[in-house]
This record gives structure tokens, C-alpha cells and sequence, in this order.
């Protein structure tokens, strides 16, 4: 194409790059995401460290936008090519929404190749593209975005030559703004085919151009424009002006002095002139040269006019330097200096022109020049083509001689270029641009400040840069030296990162590595986990955001507890403090500050009550009654302000304190000094009460004065002055006196100037006035000698009162005669308020409040108010600590990890009265809502409740926050209600199992139980058929499995259901229908309170040995019985064939019917085997013993593991059963140690053949008979390490393992068993069992020692649980068709009627006919022997009653 500009590519031609059209041959539609609302074809790769949102799509107008996305999210399209070297034109509208931050875009990969990009600048709000370009740019409008762009970007792709294309989109934008977007709207990508272009041909060049006519800063080579700065290795313009179609900048005019150029046209083109007598026609010119360089050239032409040839008059001069460095060139206008005539036409003849170029040696920063132009009259000089170049030093060099070597180097640039000034270039792997030398991409090698042209060796270039290989593994794409710490890898850019190492907690933000949400980039660069309360921060203790979800605010860069929450040890989240306190700390209720909007105050680490407020069940303090100071309710006053002149009366009112009055503004007025009390008013005749130094003036009146008594005088203030002070006083004193001057002064009560008794007047005083017989027995001269009871005679013969304590008194008020009360001494108990002791209904209590803890208090803090003190103090009417109410809640040790339902029990500390019904009053909370579940509240007691939620879906440690929502209704005896009333409580985690494994294992379960139940058929038949070994054998076996599952694991789900197969194992299950053990529950034996580890308790095991030994009880007991039933079938069947031998013998002649005949065959059948049974009873019991070792074992050791004082017994009994014990294995090993030939008597089988059960004939080897020995201690050690092992699963399972082992190793070396086939199921049972412990050992490592388990280990535990079931189910199926064949041939050899059995069939199949009907016959004539020979028969019973 042309080199013109279009819009838009005309048809046959598409955008290539560098905005280049270019013709092509064909072009397809390869792939299409367009208006496809139903349909998502592209992967969605989320950004999982930063972005909180989900994915949704949107839609504007009539178009499907896909987003809107964040943060480095990724989109990622799969297409195939249809031609491997075809052209990729990929069209991509998206969306930008909001304010993109700087640098913030997305980047546009190909198969992992960066093929472009789309960058953002804020500041201009403009949008640039990396390696494509912009068709389309429109502001649009979408929903909770402040901004939004719609944006139409193109490129071309021709180095992919892959069929598999993998186009990926990725943003990297600020990953903590939410607000930050894009979308995709539409992505075309079609194939296109180019055409092949000819070469263009051209007369003339320039710089790659194809051009007209060279310009005039360039002189012609063949057909090539050089220049005039080429002939410099490193040349630089610092003026290149006046050449044609360009004017003087304003840049130039400043350089060249020039202020306001004129310009002429001259041959088409303007020109500046300046008029030679200006200035003495100098033009003075300075230049700065910031480039270091060695050379300066200058180049300038001439345009003189109004000239004339061959004058001396007429010159010109260029002034180079300045000062005593001047160079100076003169040009004369004549032929010798070479002056040419320029004449361009008729009408011209004096103009003359010239070019000149001069060469300098030139180093120095600045650059003078003077331009003289001199003529006699007014000419004119005009410059054009005007160009100064230098040539610089080599680059990196500061100073450089004439001979361009460098004398001083910029440091910085050592390492970047060679400095030879002959070869001058940059190094590999940097580009020229600016005066420096730039690093190429990552991985390129040569390349211009665009494109890279050669990669590195390792690397592939693709649409102009250098990438890794995809499959590389030989590091040559690892991180760049040059590239920041914190990046991974950098491109171009030595501050961007393109990728970051997760590995190290960071990611990505705008070309920069940040650390994940929780870490900051310490010193190393490093990022550093932040303190656990932070959500973000800058340093380990200074924050910059805290989690809500933590009760937690950001103050000072530090996240501290928000406003009414606290700080716990160890605990990351806030609890809320006590909903009384505004801060609080180390407890809930332990208050640091108070809400002075709620009246409160701190007093004690609590939130009281202000002075003045009250309690009143809320949050909020009432406001007492104003004359209160403190107070209980609004009116009942517990203190009255001092400062109001005011005291608490007996009615808890506050009233105006004595010699005050309430005046009609409430206040407390004084009264005049003379009252105790007045009559609302100051006057001296308004008192209503007198002090006890003063009397009424009237009696009969309400008001009256008070009048000082006599014996006193009134000195202005309350009491009267006594006059007993001054016994001598003058006559002028108020307090004179003197008997028998008639006058009765102060200290008289009569004077009638005699001594006579008679009178009633003696000594001046009334003999019996002052005596009242309410207090005095007897008086004497005006003074009493005897008081009444109540009272004493103090040392003024007064009677004063006694105590309210004493009766009878004396000397003091408090010395008593008789007491009211006593203490346990038959001392008196002094009911005084000074020692804190009240009389109540005639009754001595302590006070409250008085601050005097005595008698039965259990504290005084000296105040009314309830709650306060360290403990909560109360009256009630004592003084109490208050017993706070709590709630309990437990959850069920027996909850299992597989099972839906668990159980919460809700308890209180103490009794407490609840007004209403419990269960109404629980509000019930998980901490996932999103989980479903149902609950049923079932109430226990008045006061106790259970919980059993049933989860309908899996969840993880599920939290339930249970609150009371009426807690004032729950109050206990001293009337305090409840105040916490919100607990949690952790339960055990669920996880749904599916339908398929639930099926599955059930299956595998049935299939199990249907061989075992085979297997008890046939134990069962050999137990009535005399093959009691194969019985015994199979319940070992089937034990051991079913102890597997007390391992201290979570088992999974298949094991746990497949293990319940095994329940009947253990004898255990018969306590459940035993009633004794109710009977043991009513002797306050306290069984819930002596549970056993988890495992054993959820089976119903105790850990009194009491309890758990009743099963194996039960089973000596069925084991006696059936001895004792087996003698007595015994007998009678021998009684009936007594019965019969006795009628043959009566009647020779007496034929037994067919019916007694098969009934006496019975019977002789049964008397043989119940005589079996009965000669070996002492082994069968032996047998016993080693059957239920198991759970003998399983009681004793979980007594011996809980000891506890209450229940010695049990205990002690435990350790005799572990003697008794072995004492039996002692008896086993005295058994076996016998002589060889002991073994074969009859005695000795009777006794002791159990412990030789399996064991050969001939003992060659001793360790043969230690097989039945070496079981039962085996079991015993099993259930030792199973219970005290149980808190470390792994020796648990590793000691049984062992066990396993030494027991394999000991039948393989010793041999102790007869029986081939026994042997090799034993072998097998035993390799079996050992090979699934290690797979419950494998199962115990997953779980990594905790039972907290997530999908993943689940799913693990499943499949070594399907492991342990097929081998369990093999093992079984197994000893199914051992068990048969042992039992066919040990009948076979038992019985003859089935040997011969077996030899007819034999015979049948050797077709040996004629034996066949032989024993055919002789069987026929067997079954009718009783009809046709009767007498052979009698004969016969009587041969038998011989032998028996």
C-alpha cells in the first residue's frame, strides 16, 4: 500500500503490524464467542489469593458480557488451526469498569506466550496498546462501576505454527480495589492466508524511505541520501534549522539571538534576512552543548544582497569562541576568497551565495559564534541550510580526547557498552535509545526498543519477543540477574515483575510482588507472616486492616478489641465483654470502664450504679429520689447527703437532719439553735423537740421554746452550757447558788431556808421528785439507790438504761446480769450495732452493709449494693457471695464422626427456679447458616434439657451458640438471675457418606454376616456332633476382629458399619438383659461418673470390674448349666434304655415297634455324647475360661487403669481376678510340663487334654504344648496395650502387630498343630490380621494424629477400608471351606453308616454294580431288622446293658 492513512484496510487486505494493510488470499473464521448467552466456552481461572467474588455474567443492551472479572483472573480459549503456517487476526471486545489504576490492564497470551497488551494511565484517563492496536474506544455505562470503556482491540499472529492454539486473557490489576474491572464481550479470531508481496522498486532513498529529491541535510551516494550527521560515528545535531519548509523554532531563535525574525520569498521558499547595518551587522549566537564530544562541524549557507564583487569593502566573518580563544574566518567578496556570483535572473544581479563548512576540534560545553556581515551600504545577509553537528564520545564516557579515546567514564555505564570508539555499539542483549544503553527483553539478545530481532540460545521468538519454552527444565528461564528480589521473572523493565513465587506468599499487583493478605515484605524482602490479629500490615506489630470477624479496630497501626470486647490468652477473636461494662478486661464481667450514659460507674472491676441511681434490672440506672444520696428503689433510701442535712430514718427516707426543717423548696432549712426539731419555721416558739439540755416552755402545746434546763444556761447555740463547771460561780453568774436563801437556784429543787425533813424539802432538794418508780426502786435525798430491772446506777446516782442485750445490767449498759442472748459458751452475746449485730423480731442478726463480717456473713463490703465486690456480694438479708448461675453444656462422648445426629446436654451449676418451660426459652445458633438440620429439644428435669440435632449435609467442626432468651426468668435461692446467657459448644464433625459407598458397605457387611452365620451352622452342628475344636476355633477368630475397632482412630465409615458384624464376639452384649446391674445402680455405686476411655464407654463398658465381669459371669453360668443339663439328659436317656432292656428280658418274645426303635437309637446316641461332654467337664470349663479371656481381660485392666478411693472394692477385686488369673496360666504350663506317657491316660485327658488341643501325638519339640498357653497370654497382652495404650493408637496397634508377628514366627518354626489344614488357616488368619493392622496403622498416619478430617483423607481412609473388608471377607471364606472339609472328615471318621455312605457312592461311580447292590442290601436288611428279627434285636440290647 500507499503512504497514505486509511481508517480501515480496504477489501483483500488486512491489518498487519505497524498499522500496515497487507494483502491476503483467503480468510476463514477459525473461532466465535459472540451473543452465545446459553453457552460459556471459556475456562474461568480464578484468582483464588485476592478475588472474593464469584463469577456471573451481565448483560448490556442486546449483548451477552461475560464478568465482570478482577484482580489477575484469567479467561482462557481453546481452538484448533486448520493450516499450520497460516496468519492469526484475533479481534477482542471487552470491557474496562471503573478507575484503572497506572500500569493496571490485561495481558493477551497465545499456547503461553505473551503476544500483547493494554495498559491504563489514570492521570489522562488513556488507554495504550503493547504489540496491537485500538479500532474502536466508547465510554459506556455500567452498574455499581464509576466508569466503564468499551474497547475494541486487533492484532495479528504469524509465528505460531501449531495446529492446538490456547488463547488466554489475564488482567493484572490492583488486587485490593473490588472496584476495578473487565468484561468480555465478544472474541474473534480468523485464519488468514497472506499474499506474496513484490519488492518495491525505487529511484531514490532515504533512511528506508522511497523519496523525490534528497534533503538539504544530505548529500546523494549512487541512489541512497546520506545524511550530512553519518559522517560521524556518533553524531548529534545542536542546531539544525532553516532548511526548506521549516521555520525557526522558538527554541532556535533563542539560541541564535534572534528576537523577531523577517522573512522573504526567495525562490519559493522563505528566508530570514537581516539588514547589515543593523548592529554593525552582527548576529552574536551562544550554545550549550550538553554532550560530551570531540569534534563540532559547522555548515552553513550564504545569501548575500545588495553586494558588490571584488571589494575589499565588503566581507564576512565568522567569530568562533570567545575572548582569547577566538577564531576568526574573513571571506571577502572578490574572486581570490572565492566569492561566487549568484545570479538567478535579469532583474538580480548582486546577489551572491555561498556555503560553508568548517571542522573543529571542539571539547568544551559551550559553543560562541558571531556571524559579521560588513558592506559601505545597506545590504543584506540571510541564513539557510544552517546545522551544527558534534561527534559524542563513545557512550558511557564523560571526557574524551581529539582522538576520541575516553580520559574520564561515567561509572554507571562500565558494564553496559565496549568503549571503542572505532566499533562503537552497545553490548548484547541492550539497545541505543536516549544517550544510554537499555536492556533488551528477558531472553533477547539483539533487539531495538521495539522488537527483538535474536533471542538468547534456549529461547523462541515469537511476534517479536523471546519466551521461555513451555517444556523447558534446564533453567534457562529462570530469574533474570538484573530483575528486582521480589520478582520472580521481569521483562524490559527493571522495577516491573511479570511473576511472582506463590511459594513464597506472593502475587502479583500491577507488575509488582506483593505479599498475600496476612504477610508483609520485611528488610529481605522476604514476606513475613504479620501478627495473627492483623488481617494486612506494614511491619509484625504495625497494622494496616483488621478483621471484623475478629471483634477488632485499627488504632495507631495496632488491632486492639473494639469497644465493649476483650482480650483472652490465646484466643485470636474478641469476646464480648459483660453487656454492663463499656471496656473490659482478663474476664467478661471484670469492667475497666463504664457508660456514663447509663448512669454506671467503676467500682471494683464492676459497672455500679452512680451516687444517686438505682438498680433496676436493666442496663440503665433509675434515678433515686432527690433528697437520697444512695438508694435501693426510687423511694427507698439507702444514704442521705451530709451536704443536704439530711439522715436515714427508719422508713429508708431521707429527712432533714435535727435542728433542720423542710421549707417549701424541699430543702433543709436550720431551726432556731434552741430546737432539736422545729415547725417549718426559724422562730425560737415554733420547736416541736428539745435537746436534752433544754425543756419544753409549755407541755400541753405542739409548739413551744426550748428553754435551757435548770442547772444550765442558753449560750446561743443548741445545747445549754451545764452549770456544774462553775460550782462557785459569783452571784452575777447564771450558775450562782446558795441552799437556804429561799431562792431555788439551778441546782435546787426547793429552798425553803430549813433542813426538815418533814416538809418534803431537805438539802434543797424534793425528797421523791426526781425517784420515778418507772426506773427506781429506792430513793434517797433526791438521788436513787436502786434502779428496776432494765436499768443501772451510774456514778451520779442516775438510773440509765441497760443494754437491749442484757436483762438485768450493771455498772455499765453493756455489763449484764442476765443476758437475752448467749453464745455457745453460756456467755452473753452483746447485740450491739458497733459490732455489727442488729435486734430483728426479737432476734440478734448481723447488719449488712456495716462493713463487720460476724457470725454466719459470709463477706461486708459495707454497702446495700448488690453484685459489687470481687465475688458479688448480696443482702439476703445477711450478707452473701453471690452464687452465680451458669450453664453447662456437654456433648456426647458416644457421637460419632459417620453418624448424622448428635447430642448436647444443657445443666446448670446449681439449683435454680425457672418461670416457665426451659426448652421454649433456647434459641439455637450454628455457626455455617448454610447448613442444614433439624433439632429436637427434649426436656431432661425442671432445669436440665437435651439437644439432639440431626445434620442433614457434611460439615467441619460445627460450633452451636445456644442462648437463653429470657434469662431474668432463672433466679436461684438468694433471688440472683441468670446474666451469661449465651454459651458455645464444639461438636464432632460429619460427613454424609453416598448412597453407592452406603450400599457397598451394607453389601459387603450382609455378605460377612451370611458366613459367619454359616460358620455358627456348622460350629453349632460340630458342637452336637462332638467337634467342639472347630466351635472354639472360629470364636477366636472372630474376636480378634471385632476388638480391631477399639484402636484409638476414626475409622471410616465402611470399617465402622462392616466391624458392628463382629458385636456377638463379644460377650459384653449379655449384660444389657442382666437386671443385676440395675440392682448395683440403686447402691449408689455412681457408674456415670466412672466412665472408661471414648471407645469403651460408647459399647457400654464400665470401668467397674463389678459391671463388665458379669458377661463372663453369665457365660460360666450358661457353661455350669449346660454340665448340669447334660448330666441329667444323660440319665434319663440311660433310665429309657434301661426301660427297654428291662421289658426284652421280662418277654424274650417282645418286638420294639419302629418307633422305639429309632427312639432308642436316639437315645443311645445322646447318652453317648452327653458322656462325652460329661468326663470333659474340667476341660470344657477350661475352654470357657479361654474363650471370654478376651473380656475377662478387657474388665480387669480397665478397673486397674481407674483407680478411684470410693470404689476399693471393685478395685481389689479386679487385681484378684488378674491373680486368679495366672494362677490359671500357671496351672496350664504345671499341665503341659507333665511326663510324655501321662498324656496318653484317661485321667489326664479328662483333666487337661484342652491345653493340648491341636498339638501332634508325638511331641518332639517341648514348644509344641505351650500353643493353648501362648493364646490366652497373647490375648492378654492384646488387651493390656488396647487399654493403656488407648491415648497413643500407634503403640497400640504396633504391639498387637508384634504380637501378630511372634505368634506367625512361632507356628512356622515350632509346628504346633496335627492338622495340615489347621495349620495353614492359622497361618493365613494370622497374616490376615497382621496385614490389616498395618492398614489401621496407615489410616492413623493420615489422619496425623487428629480427628478433624477433610474430603481428601476421607477418601483415603475409605479405600484401605474396602482393603481391610475384602480381606476380612477372603479370610472368612477361607476358614468356611477349611471348617467344612475338617468337619466332613472328622464325621467320616466318626461315623460308620457315613463311611459307608461314601463307599456306596464310590462304588456307583466305578460302576462296580454288583457291590453296589450288596451294600444296598445290607443297608435295607439294616433298616428292617427291627420287624423281622425281634430276638436278634433283644440280643443285642442285652450285649449292650453287658457293656454298659
Amino acid at each position: 500500500m500507499n503512504d497514505d492513512c486509511l481508517e480501515s484496510c480496504p477489501s483483500g487486505y488486512f491489518d498487519f503490524q505497524d498499522y500496515i494493510c497487507k494483502p491476503y488470499i483467503s480468510k476463514s473464521n477459525l473461532f466465535i464467542d459472540d451473543l452465545n448467552q446459553d453457552q460459556i466456552r471459556y475456562e474461568y481461572i480464578k484468582d483464588i489469593w485476592s478475588n472474593n467474588f464469584y463469577q456471573k455474567s451481565t448483560y448490556e443492551g442486546d449483548q451477552n458480557i461475560k464478568g465482570p472479572f478482577r484482580f489477575n483472573d484469567k479467561i482462557k480459549y481453546s481452538f484448533q488451526k486448520s493450516q499450520i503456517n497460516s496468519i492469526l487476526e484475533i479481534e477482542i471486545m471487552f470491557y474496562f469498569y471503573g478507575e484503572i489504576n497506572d500500569l493496571s490492564g490485561l495481558l493477551f497470551q497465545v499456547n503461553k506466550y505473551q503476544i500483547g497488551g493494554v495498559d491504563s494511565k489514570l492521570a489522562t484517563s488513556e488507554i495504550y496498546s503493547r504489540s496491537g492496536v485500538f479500532k474502536q474506544i466508547i465510554e459506556c455505562y455500567y452498574v455499581g462501576f464509576s466508569k466503564c470503556k468499551k474497547i475494541q482491540y486487533y492484532t495479528t499472529l504469524q509465528s505460531f505454527l501449531e495446529y492446538d492454539i490456547v488463547l488466554e486473557i489475564g488482567s493484572f490489576l490492583n488486587i485490593s480495589d473490588p472496584f476495578q474491572a473487565w468484561g468480555i464481550d465478544k472474541v474473534i479470531v480468523n485464519e488468514v492466508e497472506p499474499a506474496t508481496i513484490s519488492p518495491q522498486v525505487c529511484s531514490l532513498w532515504y533512511e528506508g524511505n522511497c523519496i523525490d529529491k534528497c534533503p538539504s541535510y544530505s548529500t546523494l551516494n549512487g541512489i541512497t541520501c546520506e545524511d550530512y550527521g553519518s559522517i560521524f560515528k556518533n553524531p548529534k545535531y545542536i542546531l539544525k534549522e532553516l532548511y526548506p519548509n521549516h521555520i525557526l523554532t522558538d527554541f532556535a531563535m533563542g539560541l541564535m539571538n534572534i528576537t523577531t525574525p523577517e522573512y522573504q520569498q526567495f525562490e519559493n521558499r522563505l528566508l530570514f534576512f537581516f539588514n547589515t547595518n543593523n548592529q554593525g551587522g552582527i548576529l552574536w549566537q551562544k550554545f550549550k552543548i550538553t554532550v560530551p564530544h570531540r569534534k563540532l562541524r559547522l555548515m552553513i549557507s550564504i545569501l548575500l544582497i545588495d553586494w558588490e564583487n571584488n571589494s575589499q569593502d565588503y566581507f564576512l566573518e565568522l567569530v568562533i569562541g570567545s575572548n582569547l580563544n577566538q577564531n576568526r574566518h574573513k571571506f571577502f567578496a572578490d574572486s581570490f576568497n572565492q566569492f561566487i556570483d549568484y545570479q538567478i535572473n535579469q532583474e538580480f544581479p548582486d546577489y551572491i551565495y555561498r556555503n560553508y563548512t568548517i571542522d573543529l576540534n571542539h571539547n568544551s560545553k559551550i559553543f560562541n559564534l558571531e556571524l559579521h556581515c560588513f558592506s559601505p551600504s545597506n545590504g543584506y545577509c540571510s541564513l539557510f541550510d544552517y546545522f551544527i553537528i558534534v561527534e559524542q564520545c563513545d557512550h558511557g564516557c564523560s571526557v574524551c580526547n581529539q582522538n576520541g579515546e575516553c580520559m574520564k567514564y561515567n561509572r554507571e555505564f562500565e558494564n553496559q557498552i565496549s568503549y571503542y570508539f572505532q566499533n562503537y555499539q552497545c553490548l548484547d542483549e541492550y539497545y541505543y535509545s536516549n544517550e544510554q544503553c537499555i536492556p533488551c527483553q528477558f531472553g533477547c539478545g539483539k533487539c531495538n526498543q521495539n522488537r527483538c530481532f535474536k533471542c538468547k540460545n534456549g529461547f523462541e521468538i515469537k511476534e517479536g519477543k523471546c519466551h521461555c519454552p513451555i517444556s523447558s527444565t534446564d533453567g534457562i528461564c529462570l530469574k533474570p540477574e538484573y530483575c528486582p528480589q521480589q520478582c520472580q521473572t521481569c521483562q524490559k523493565y527493571k522495577s516491573f515483575c511479570d511473576s511472582c513465587d506463590i511459594k513464597q506468599m506472593k502475587i502479583l499487583n500491577i507488575y509488582q510482588c506483593v505479599c498475600i493478605k496476612g504477610y508483609y515484605l520485611n528488610s529481605n524482602l522476604d514476606c513475613t507472616q504479620c501478627d495473627k490479629k492483623c488481617t494486612t500490615c506494614n511491619d509484625f506489630e504495625s497494622c494496616t486492616s483488621c478483621s471484623d470477624q475478629t471483634n477488632r479496630q485499627l488504632i495507631s497501626s495496632m488491632c486492639i478489641c473494639k469497644q465493649g470486647y476483650y482480650e483472652t490468652a490465646g484466643n485470636l477473636i474478641c469476646q464480648q465483654c459483660h453487656y454492663l461494662c463499656k471496656q473490659c478486661f482478663f474476664t467478661y464481667d471484670y469492667c475497666s470502664e463504664c457508660d456514663t450514659q447509663l448512669f454506671r460507674q467503676l467500682s471494683k472491676g464492676k459497672c455500679v450504679c452512680q451516687i444517686g441511681y438505682y438498680e433496676d434490672n436493666t442496663q440503665l440506672c433509675q434515678k433515686c429520689n432527690s433528697n437520697c444520696y444512695t438508694c435501693k428503689q426510687e423511694n427507698n433510701c439507702l444514704s442521705c447527703d451530709l451536704q443536704l442535712n439530711r439522715v436515714l430514718n427508719t422508713k429508708y427516707l431521707c429527712e432533714c437532719n435535727q435542728g433542720y426543717f423542710e421549707n417549701e423548696f424541699k430543702l433543709c432549712q436550720k431551726c432556731h439553735h434552741s430546737c432539736l426539731y422545729c415547725n417549718q419555721s426559724e422562730e425560737s416558739n415554733q420547736c416541736i423537740s428539745c435537746p436534752s439540755s433544754r425543756i419544753k416552755s409549755y407541755d400541753k402545746i405542739d409548739q413551744f421554746e426550748c428553754k435551757c434546763r435548770k442547772g444550765y444556761f442558753d449560750i446561743g447555740v443548741l445545747q445549754c452550757m451545764s452549770c456544774k463547771q462553775y460550782p462557785n460561780a459569783l452571784t452575777s453568774h447564771p450558775c450562782y447558788s446558795f441552799c437556804g436563801d429561799k431562792i431555788i437556784h439551778w441546782n435546787e429543787e426547793c429552798d425553803d431556808g430549813n433542813n426538815d425533813s418533814k416538809d418534803g424539802c431537805i438539802d434543797c432538794f424534793f425528797s421523791t421528785e426526781k425517784c420515778s418508780t418507772k426506773i427506781c426502786k429506792k430513793c434517797y435525798q433526791g438521788n436513787c439507790q436502786i434502779c428496776n430491772d432494765g436499768y443501772y446506777l451510774n456514778k451520779n446516782n442516775e438510773c440509765q438504761e441497760c443494754s437491749q442485750s442484757c436483762i438485768t445490767c450493771i455498772t455499765s449498759s453493756n455489763n449484764c446480769l442476765q443476758c437475752k442472748f448467749q453464745l455457745a459458751d453460756q456467755t452473753c452475746k452483746m447485740c450491739d450495732q458497733k459490732l455489727g449485730l442488729q435486734i430483728i423480731n426479737n432476734t440478734c442478726q448481723p447488719i449488712c452493709g456495716d462493713n463487720i463480717m460476724i457470725d454466719n456473713e459470709q463477706c461486708d463490703d459495707g454497702n446495700l449494693i448488690d453484685g459489687d465486690g470481687q465475688q458479688g456480694f448480696i443482702c439476703n438479708p445477711i450478707c452473701q457471695i453471690i452464687n452465680s448461675i451458669n450453664f453447662i453444656l456437654t456433648s456426647d462422648l458416644q457421637d460419632k464422626y459417620f453418624q448424622s445426629k448428635r447430642y448436647c446436654y444443657l445443666d446448670f451449676n446449681q439449683d435454680v427456679i425457672i418461670d416457665g418451660n426451659l426448652s421454649s426459652m433456647i434459641k439455637l445458633q450454628l455457626n455455617n447458616s448454610t447448613i442444614k438440620f433439624n433439632y429436637v429439644m427434649t426436656n431432661l428435669s425442671l432445669q436440665s434439657l437435651s439437644i439432639e440435632i440431626d445434620f442433614l449435609e457434611s460439615i467441619e467442626n460445627p460450633i452451636f451458640q445456644i442462648e437463653i432468651m429470657s434469662p431474668y426468668k432463672i433466679s436461684n435461692k438468694q433471688g440472683v438471675i441468670l446474666i451469661e446467657n449465651i454459651e458455645s459448644i464444639q461438636l464432632l464433625s460429619y460427613s454424609l457418606q453416598s448412597e453407592s459407598t452406603q450400599t457397598a458397605t451394607s453389601s459387603s457387611s450382609n455378605f460377612a454376616y451370611f458366613i459367619i452365620i454359616f460358620l455358627l451352622s456348622l460350629a453349632g452342628f460340630s458342637f452336637i456332633t462332638g467337634g467342639l475344636n472347630i466351635f472354639f476355633n472360629l470364636l477366636d477368630s472372630i474376636q480378634l476382629l471385632a476388638y480391631l475397632k477399639y484402636f484409638n482412630i476414626v475409622l471410616p465409615y465402611n470399617l465402622q458399619i462392616y466391624f458392628q458384624t463382629f458385636g456377638f464376639a463379644e460377650f459384653d452384649f449379655l449384660k444389657e438383659y442382666i437386671s443385676i446391674q440395675l440392682t448395683i445402680l440403686d447402691f449408689d455405686f455412681k457408674i456415670s461418673e466412672h466412665q472408661p476411655d471414648s471407645k469403651f464407654a460408647e459399647q457400654g463398658y464400665s470401668a467397674l470390674f463389678i459391671i463388665n465381669i458379669l458377661s463372663v459371669l453369665f457365660v460360666f453360668m450358661i457353661t455350669f448349666c449346660t454340665c448340669f443339663l447334660s448330666q441329667l439328659v444323660h440319665k434319663l436317656c440311660n433310665y429309657y434304655i434301661n426301660y427297654l432292656q428291662n421289658l426284652i428280658q421280662k418277654d424274650n418274645f417282645y418286638i420294639l415297634n419302629i418307633f422305639e426303635y429309632y427312639l432308642y437309637n436316639l437315645a443311645k446316641h445322646i447318652r453317648s455324647l452327653t458322656n462325652i461332654y460329661n468326663i470333659q467337664q474340667q476341660n470344657n470349663i477350661v475352654r470357657t475360661f479361654m474363650s471370654v479371656a478376651m473380656d475377662f481381660n478387657m474388665a480387669i485392666f480397665l478397673q486397674l487403669k481407674m483407680y478411684t478411693q470410693d470404689l476399693q472394692f471393685s478395685y481389689y477385686l479386679s487385681i484378684f481376678a488378674l491373680i486368679a488369673q495366672l494362677q490359671f496360666i500357671y496351672y496350664g504350663l504345671n499341665a503341659i510340663s507333665k511326663k510324655k506317657y501321662e498324656f496318653v491316660t484317661q485321667t489326664y485327658k479328662q483333666k487337661y487334654e484342652s491345653f493340648l488341643e491341636g498339638n501332634p501325638d508325638i511331641h518332639q519339640n517341648q514348644f509344641v504344648r505351650y500353643y493353648n498357653i501362648l493364646i490366652l497370654m497373647k490375648k492378654m497382652i492384646f488387651m493390656f496395650a488396647l487399654i493403656f495404650f488407648y491415648n497413643n493408637a500407634c503403640y497400640q496397634i504396633s504391639i498387637s502387630s508384634i504380637l501378630n508377628i511372634i505368634f506367625i514366627v512361632y507356628i512356622i518354626l515350632i509346628r504346633p498343630l496335627k492338622d495340615i489344614d489347621e495349620f495353614y488357616k492359622v497361618i493365613l488368619t494370622e497374616c490376615i490380621l497382621w496385614f490389616e493392622q498395618l492398614m489401621i496403622l496407615i489410616i492413623y498416619y493420615i489422619q496425623s494424629g487428629d480427628n478433624l478430617l477433610d474430603q481428601s483423607q476421607i477418601e483415603r481412609m475409605q479405600i484401605l477400608g474396602w482393603v481391610i473388608i475384602a480381606l476380612s471377607v477372603f479370610m472368612l471364606l477361607i476358614q468356611f471351606l477349611i471348617d467344612i472339609k475338617q468337619h466332613a472328615y472328622f464325621l467320616y471318621q466318626q461315623y460308620e453308616f457315613i463311611q459307608k455312605m461314601f463307599k456306596f457312592v464310590g462304588r456307583i461311580f466305578h460302576k462296580k454294580d454288583e457291590l453296589t447292590d450288596q451294600i444296598g442290601e445290607g443297608l435295607i436288611k439294616d433298616e428292617k431288622i427291627v420287624k423281622s428279627k425281634g430276638k436278634i434285636i433283644s440280643y443285642e440290647l442285652r450285649v449292650e446293658r453287658k457293656l454298659y
